[in-house]
Order: C-alpha cells, then sequence, then structure tokens
C-alpha cells in the first residue's frame, strides 16, 4: 500500500476489522518501507499476507501538530485457500472451550481411523473465520464407503450445533460404522468450502472476484466388531448359591428339574476351592474374559485373579435365548472355566468380558485397567453410594466391555469341635496352584484364637508380602473333655497335687464313698483358652439324689482355694471345694459333684454352621455314701430253749472271751444232753448290712471244724416290735432302726460239739464281702480253740478280732460245750440216738448194732425195734426206742452212706456209741481173801470158799485181794 509522507518514523499505520470497529496497531509482521531516498513516499507492506489479516488499513503522519492521513483507510481482502479448513475426528463431541483438534486414538498401523462396526465417532469441520472477512462461506459434508463395488454410497451421519468462537468455525457431524454384515472397509470423509464473493471492493484491480472451493478429505477404515456379552443364564458353579447369584444378575432363576435342587435355602457360598464356568461372547476381533474375587483391607478392595482353567469353543452351539440379536451371530462363544479360591472375607466375584481393535486388546494395561473400573463400581455399590444401575462401564475408545457381579458371602465351618479336622484355604500367587490349605488333623481348644497367612516371594526380598488368607477367628467348641474332676482326702497346696487324684475310698466298680460327717476336696479344673473372646464361667454343685422320690437336694460347700497356671496358649484354673457327707440319719441318696462350665460365644457371621452360642459343659461323679454302723448283739433280749445257755447268753459280755482262761471259765462248761435247741436274739446287723448266725465247732481227725446253725428266720424290727430299752439306745437313734433284726437259730448239739459261737459281723470295704469276713473270723476262733484245748505254750494265745481285716466291725459270743448223750438207760427207759443230715438231701441213716464195736454180727436197728424219726424242717433225726432190754446193751453206729452232700458235720457223726442198759434191781457183794492169786483173769477159778465177807485185820506188807460181785438176775 502506497503512502506519502515524509521520514518513516514518522508515519503510525492501523487496523480495522470493520469500519465500524476501533483502530488497532498493525501486527509485527507489517513494515513502513520508503520507496526510494529523497522521495516522499512510503509502502505499507508484508512479505506474506494471511488469511485472517483481511481488513481495513489506513496511516497518519504525526510530524504535524494535527494528524495527518497520508494511507486512506482502505479495505485488504485475502482470499482463502485449503490451509484454511482441517477436520478433527474425535471420540466425543468438542464443546467450545475444547481444542478443536483430532484427538481420535485408534489407528490403524498406516495412521489411519479406525471405526468398529457399530460404533460412532464425531467429525468436525473446522475453518478460520476472520473478523476482516465479510463473507461467510457455505460448507457441506460427505461421508462415504470407498469399496469398489460400494463407491460412493453415503454411510449414516448427522449433523451437530455449529460452534464458532473468535476466529474459528467448526461444524460437527457423528458419524456411524455400519454392522459387521453391511460393510466393512475403507470410508472417506470430505469437508467442502464454497465461498461466493457478491460485493465489489472500491479501488480493487478487478471489478469482481470469482467463487473459491476447496475441499478437506480423510480417509476411515471400518474394521469389523462384535460387541462381547457374559450370558449369565448358563452359569455353572460348584458353589450353588454362587450360581444361583450370577444367573439371578441376568433376572434369570434357576429351574430345579435341570439343577436338581432348590437353592433357595443355601444362605452362603462356602470356602472353597470353587470352580466357575461363564458361558461368555468374545466377540469380533477376539476378546477375552477375566474372572477374579475381591476382599476388603483398610477400606480398599484387593484383587485376586481366578486361574483359568479348560475353554470350550460352542462355534456350533445354538443359542436360542440370542436369536434375532446382533448376538445371534455368536461369534467366538466359550464355556470358559475358571477356579476361584473362595474365602470368607470375600465381598464379591466379578467377571468381565472385553474386545476391540487389536491395538487395544495388546496392551498389557487393558485387563488391569478394566478390573479397577470394576472395582471402584463395586466399591461404590457396597458403600451404597450410588444405585448399581447407575453405573455404568466407561472404557477407552476402541475397547468393549461387559461384566458381572455379585455380592460374595462366604462362610467356613469357624466353630468346630474338639478333635475336627480344620482346613483354611488360602490364596497363593507364586505357585503353579492358586491355593493353599493350613491344616490340622485334630483340634484341641487350645487351638481357637485368629489366623492369618502372608504369602512372601522367596526370590524377592523387596517385595511385599501378598495376603494368604485375612484374619480369621477359629473357635473350637469345648466339651466335657476339658474339665478335669480330681478328688483328695486332704486340701491341696498347689496345682500340681490339685489334679491328682488320691482318693482311696473306692467300690469294687471304682465308684467313690465317703462315711458320713467326712470331709471330701473336690478339684475342678478348667483351660481359659487365650485365642477365646467369649465369656466363660465356672460352677459347682453338690447335691445330693432321693430316689424314693426323685428329687435333687442341695448341700452346701465351700470354695477353698483357686490356682492359675500358665500351659501353651492355655491358662489352667483350677479350683478347690470343701464337702462334706451328711450324717447317717440325712442321708437319702448317692451324692453328685459336678464341675460346670459355661460358654457365651458371639455367634460368626461367617460360620455356615452355627450353634447356639450358649452352651454348658460339665464334669459330674457319683459318691456314695457309706452309712458304717457297727454290728451290736443285744444281748438282754436273746431266748434260748435251754436255760444254761439262755443265762450264759445274759451274763456273758460281747467280745470278752478271749483267753482260754475265759472260755473254760464260762457256765456252759457243765455237760448238756445232745440235741436240738433253739436260739432267738436280737442284733443290729451293722451298716452296711452284716451277717450273724450261731456256730458249733467240732473236732474230726485231729482237726477242728465248724458247723452254722440252721437259721429259721430273719425279721427286721418294726418299731412297734421294738422293746422300749432298744428304741431309746444310742445305736437306735443312730441308725434309726435301720437293719436290727430278730434271727431264730436252730442248732443241733451233737456229743462231737464242744464250743458254740454266736457271730454278728459287717464290713465297711465294698470290695470285701461280709461272708468273707464272717469266714476269716471263724479261721481265727479254730485257731485258737485249737491252741486251747492243747497242753502246749499256744494254750495261751489270744482271740485277736483285729486280725481278721481293717473295716470291719464284729461282735460275737463264745461257749465252751459238753454235750453227752443218755449212754446208761434203766430197764425200760427209751433209748434215743440223736443226729443231724445234710440240707436239701433224702438220704436216710442206716443204724446198725453190735455187742462189740468194730466186729461182726452187726444187725440193723430196725430188727430189734427201733425206728427212726426224721425231722427235714431241722435237718435232724432221732433213733429211738421206747423201752430198753437187757440185750440193748451193746454198741451202737449211723451212717450216712452213697450220701454226696455230706460234710464233715455229718461224718463225724459216725462214732461207736456204747450203750448200758442198767436193771431196776441191782445188787453187789464184797468179799475178802488172803490168797492173791498171779493172774486175776484166773481169779474166778478159784473157790468160793475162799473167800469172806469181813476180815479182821490187816498186816503191814500182807497183801489180800478183794472181789467185787453184782448180779442182775433178779429182775
Amino acid at each position: 500500500m502506497l503512502g506519502r509522507g515524509g521520514q518513516t518514523d514518522n508515519v503510525k499505520c492501523f487496523y480495522w476489522a470493520t469500519t465500524s470497529s476501533d483502530p488497532s496497531p498493525i501486527s509485527s509482521s507489517w513494515g513502513v518501507v520508503p520507496v526510494e531516498e529523497n522521495v516522499q513516499a512510503f509502502y505499507l507492506s508484508t512479505p506474506s499476507v494471511r488469511y485472517h489479516e483481511s481488513g481495513y488499513y489506513g496511516c497518519n503522519l504525526t510530524t504535524y501538530p494535527g494528524q495527518n492521513v497520508v494511507i486512506l483507510r482502505r479495505r485488504l481482502l485475502v482470499l482463502p485457500d485449503p490451509s484454511v479448513l482441517h477436520i478433527a475426528i474425535t471420540h466425543e463431541l468438542l464443546g467450545r472451550d475444547d481444542p478443536w483438534e483430532t484427538n481420535y486414538t485408534i489407528r490403524a498401523s498406516d495412521e489411519r481411523p479406525v471405526l468398529l462396526s457399530n460404533t460412532a465417532a464425531y467429525t468436525h469441520c473446522v475453518y478460520q473465520i476472520p473478523a476482516g472477512m465479510h463473507t461467510r462461506p457455505f460448507l457441506s459434508f460427505n461421508y462415504q464407503k470407498m469399496s469398489a463395488v460400494a463407491a460412493n454410497k453415503g454411510l449414516p451421519h448427522r449433523a451437530e450445533t455449529i460452534r464458532t468462537n473468535v476466529t474459528h468455525a467448526m461444524h460437527p457431524y457423528i458419524i456411524h460404522a455400519p454392522s459387521w454384515l453391511e460393510y466393512v472397509g475403507s470410508a472417506k470423509v470430505a469437508c467442502t468450502l464454497q465461498y461466493h464473493f457478491e460485493e465489489p471492493i472500491p479501488g480493487n484491480l478487478k471489478d469482481s472476484i470469482e467463487p473459491i472451493t476447496f475441499s478437506e478429505v480423510k480417509v476411515l477404515q471400518i474394521a469389523g466388531s462384535i460387541r462381547p456379552e457374559i450370558l449369565v443364564e448358563y452359569t455353572r458353579s460348584t458353589d450353588r448359591r454362587l450360581q444361583t447369584e450370577f444367573r439371578k444378575s441376568a433376572g434369570e432363576t434357576e429351574d430345579p428339574d435341570d439343577f436338581g435342587q432348590n437353592t433357595t435355602d443355601i444362605q452362603h457360598m462356602q470356602e472353597n476351592m470353587t470352580g466357575l464356568r461363564l458361558r461368555a461372547v468374545l466377540g469380533q476381533p477376539k476378546g477375552n474374559i477375566v474372572v477374579w474375587t475381591l476382599l476388603e483391607h483398610d477400606g480398599n478392595l484387593i484383587e485376586e485373579p481366578c486361574k483359568k482353567g479348560k475353554w470350550t469353543s460352542l462355534r456350533n452351539s445354538p443359542n436360542p435365548k440370542q436369536t434375532g440379536s446382533s448376538y445371534g451371530l455368536m461369534h467366538n462363544v466359550v464355556h470358559a472355566l475358571f477356579y476361584c479360591v473362595l474365602r470368607p472375607e470375600h465381598v464379591a466375584v466379578a467377571a468381565v468380558v472385553y474386545n476391540g481393535y487389536q491395538t487395544v486388546l495388546d496392551n498389557e494395561k487393558t485387563a488391569p485397567t478394566l478390573r479397577k473400573q470394576v472395582g471402584s463400581i463395586i466399591r461404590a455399590s457396597l458403600d451404597q453410594t450410588v444405585s448399581e444401575k447407575e453405573i455404568t462401564l466407561n472404557t477407552q475408545p476402541g475397547l468393549y466391555a461387559a461384566y458381572r457381579w455379585v455380592r460374595a458371602n462366604v462362610s467356613w465351618k469357624s466353630r468346630v469341635s474338639i478333635g475336627t479336622r480344620v482346613e483354611m484355604l488360602g490364596f497363593n500367587t507364586y505357585s503353579e496352584k492358586i491355593h493353599f490349605n493350613l491344616i490340622s488333623s485334630r483340634v484341641t481348644y487350645a487351638d481357637s484364637g485368629i489366623y492369618s497367612c502372608a504369602v512372601d516371594q522367596v526370590a524377592c526380598e523387596k517385595c511385599v508380602s501378598q495376603f494368604g488368607f485375612s484374619p480369621r477367628k477359629l473357635y473350637v467348641i469345648p466339651d466335657a473333655s476339658l474339665i478335669q474332676m480330681n478328688l483328695n482326702h486332704h486340701l491341696s497346696t498347689s496345682a500340681e497335687t490339685a489334679k491328682k487324684d488320691n482318693f482311696t475310698q473306692l467300690d469294687p466298680d471304682d465308684t467313690p464313698f465317703l462315711l458320713c460327717e467326712q470331709d471330701l476336696y473336690v478339684s475342678c479344673t478348667h483351660p481359659d483358652a487365650q485365642g477365646v473372646t467369649g465369656k466363660q464361667n465356672a460352677s459347682f454343685k453338690f447335691h445330693m439324689y432321693e430316689r424314693q422320690r426323685n428329687t435333687n437336694h442341695s448341700l452346701p460347700f465351700e470354695q477353698v482355694s483357686r490356682f492359675r497356671e500358665n500351659s501353651s496358649r492355655l491358662i489352667l484354673t483350677t479350683t478347690v471345694y470343701r464337702i462334706r457327707a451328711p450324717k447317717s440319719v440325712d442321708v437319702l441318696g448317692p451324692l453328685f459333684v459336678t464341675c460346670q462350665l459355661n460358654f457365651t460365644q458371639s455367634p460368626s457371621t461367617t460360620d455356615y454352621n452355627v450353634s447356639s452360642s450358649d452352651q454348658s459343659f460339665a464334669r459330674e461323679k457319683m459318691i456314695r455314701v457309706e452309712i458304717r454302723h457297727n454290728t451290736v448283739i443285744l444281748t438282754k433280749h436273746t431266748r434260748a430253749s435251754r436255760p444254761i445257755l439262755q443265762q450264759a447268753f445274759h451274763d456273758q459280755r460281747n467280745n470278752s472271751v478271749t483267753s482260754a482262761q475265759e472260755f473254760f471259765a464260762q457256765k456252759t462248761a457243765v455237760w448238756q444232753l445232745e440235741g436240738l435247741v433253739s436260739v432267738k436274739y436280737i442284733a443290729s446287723l451293722g451298716t452296711p448290712r452284716g451277717r450273724s448266725n450261731i456256730f458249733l465247732f467240732y473236732r474230726y481227725r485231729d482237726r477242728i471244724f465248724n458247723s452254722p446253725c440252721r437259721i429259721q428266720s430273719i425279721d427286721d424290727l418294726t418299731k412297734e416290735d421294738t422293746p422300749l430299752d432298744i428304741l431309746l439306745s444310742h445305736a437306735y437313734r443312730e441308725t434309726n432302726g435301720m437293719n436290727f433284726a430278730r434271727i431264730h437259730t436252730i442248732c443241733p448239739l451233737l456229743i462231737q460239739h464242744f464250743a458254740m459261737l454266736l457271730f454278728t459281723g459287717t464290713v465297711f470295704d465294698a470290695k470285701v464281702s461280709a461272708l468273707r469276713i464272717q469266714e476269716n473270723f471263724i479261721k481265727v476262733v479254730e485257731g485258737s480253740l485249737k491252741s486251747w484245748h492243747t497242753d502246749s505254750t499256744d494254750r495261751n494265745e489270744t482271740l485277736r478280732v483285729d486280725t481278721i481285716g481293717t473295716h470291719t466291725s464284729v461282735q460275737f459270743q463264745l461257749f465252751p460245750l459238753n454235750i453227752r448223750w443218755r449212754a446208761s438207760v434203766v430197764l425200760g427207759w427209751p433209748i434215743v440216738l440223736f443226729g443231724t443230715l445234710p440240707h436239701s438231701n433224702e438220704t436216710l441213716p442206716n443204724c446198725r448194732y453190735a455187742v462189740e464195736a468194730g466186729r461182726s454180727g452187726e444187725i440193723q436197728l430196725e430188727k430189734i425195734g427201733f425206728k427212726i424219726y426224721v425231722n427235714r424242717t431241722t435237718a435232724s433225726y432221732e433213733v429211738f426206742k421206747l423201752e430198753a432190754k437187757v440185750t440193748d446193751a451193746g454198741f451202737y453206729h449211723c451212717e450216712l452212706t452213697n450220701c454226696k452232700a455230706c460234710g464233715t458235720a455229718e461224718h463225724a457223726q459216725t462214732i461207736w456209741r456204747r450203750l448200758v442198759v442198767l436193771p431196776k434191781i441191782f445188787s453187789i457183794t464184797l468179799r475178802f481173801s488172803y490168797f492173791v492169786p498171779d493172774d486175776y483173769n484166773k481169779l474166778e477159778k478159784y473157790n468160793d470158799d475162799d473167800y469172806r465177807e469181813t476180815i479182821s485185820a490187816i498186816y503191814p506188807r500182807q497183801r489180800i485181794s478183794v472181789q467185787c460181785m453184782y448180779d442182775m438176775s433178779k429182775v
């Protein structure tokens, strides 16, 4: 632009975008250049004018007091060229404030943008609009196929709202890629600008300006693509609850006929190495599917990948539920099997299937990014900060994904019994297997506690440990085996002695017993597991059981000491209690001591086998009360059929005859006739109930034997039958009349019997019977009697009751006997022979007579007028003849032949007895003779005349003979 003026330094030029705008200094690319030296002119010029510099220009000279115009304001029109137009392709619609540049990231190897089937992109036609350009262009847009078959065929697109700023205008269009079946190949987008200059420019060299048209073209690649999808309605799992939850995520419910059982009653997934098989459309390009579990730690979600198992292609498999949809193509449909380590700390199980352009699939960050996004969705849902339906997966361009996730409510058997096998499942990220098990084949109560595992990579010292499994609580359910009960005679001074049994009062079946009013120390020991957080309460019970009324009676006890000692993961608490057996009159039944533990444990939300949280276990032991009462013979009330014996029973103190001197001093040493004697006496048989009887002693073949009297009856005394003095006695009040009895015995006194014993005894040791004590005592008596009937020094031996054993009570009375029979009878008197028979035997005695014992000519007594009377009740017999004859004098003998039941008592009776029959008239003549024969046996041969009835005198050293003659001829 030529201007007139002086020094260029005095020229100042201005720019106006429009005639109405304010002037502004020209840009630095413009300059004022003199024409020639000494020429008052200059040029306003620029080496390269730009499109946005269209507008109005003018210059003033500043040397005059006022401004002098040296270039009158004129219009400059810079015609556009293709550089003023460009195409911006983006994934999202550009806003006014966004950079109006291409940011499309999906590109082929030649950097061409790539659109995947059924996707959309935005094409923006951007061109400059300088303020000084008064003409607005017309813009057209084309989106067309470029294949040889379908060249220039338009593709679907839609114009969006035009956006402008100070320097540019932008026409956005959304373009759609057709489906994979419709078109795959190249396409182009074109933006065309047309300028029409109808208004002439004053001073322009040309009267008119021709229209200007130019275009910007971009070639795109449309690649075939099918979206991925998870067909959750076909999900199968080894965990029924997990299977149900995945199917429910698609709004499906499982069919009981299809899957064997309804799982609505299954509340928890179970800790396990769980198989999960998903049917998925991997789409086109062929994508991938990943499954993982999530657990919470410190407010963060930690991922654990599931292990990939066998995948099966279902290319030719029908898919009726997807018929009619774009997924009816079933490209790359697979059954994908995964193995997941499900544990209680898991909060979710997620699966995502994805595909996209190959460059995206090849990116190793794709799967982690998707898992992170899904994790964010799960986090928001778990926190309930947003609805699950409002959350969508925001993937990067060129990446397409579908996901499913379910809440994990995993449980494990955290409450187990003692001795149970326990397995805790852990996740191992460094092994070929993705899991491990922490195992105990038999847990104990001490194993209760909190367990956790971390997995370290051995070859990597700086690597961070991974979760094996999060801390979990194991509660080993206690039982009665934890409780230890010990009984002690004395108070223990330490836990060690308190936990040992030193109680020796035991029945044969090892049942402990106490005497009345005896003290016993009971120790209850139980463990406190350090890993148990529940409440534990120990208690003790002491009661007596009354069988008659089926009632328990609580009894007092006293806690006397407590010990605590540390063991491996346990604290052992031993509490000692003192109990006392009641008085005998208060004993109603056995005693029971109980050591009890009560547990209160908060139920675990992760335990699929939750039982009652309150439990009680006890160790109980029965203790028998040994009521011990001594035996007593109440001699005052003894009645015997023979006065001598009755008086002897009354006079002798119990247990007073313990020596030979005392024995032979008894009044019963006078002779008594053989036969039956009845003895009735009252005795306290003691507690436990003992035995009582009368025994007769005899010799046989230089040995001492005993024969018990036959007990006719033993009748317990009732209060009404009990004599007053007994009712008032201490022994009766102490026992409340228990085991007081009236005993009736029949004793057969035989000539061989030389002693009688009344015995009453009991034993306080349950391992020993009262019969054994009776037998032992009788042996002691037999030994003493034997020594007392000898002339040796053993005759001074003392009868000692204490030698029969401990824990016994014995009372006795011991008498000598002198039993005889009527061996001489007066002529005409009855003859009686008495004997005994074995009990429960039909044997009869065989009795014979002989003039001299041991000689031939024995005669059966029945043949000479004798009769036999047998009394089976008393097991005795009598052989009798009512009138004795002179010819009955001689020897008698009875025996029991072929008697297998006979013992020494019967065999001892088989001695010969001599009977003398005395006449009613009996004369004796005494005669003397001075003749003394050498052989007295020949005296009868001498003449009776040598004898005289009287003799006058006898001289010293003189021998005479005396003859006594008796005469029985006069009957």
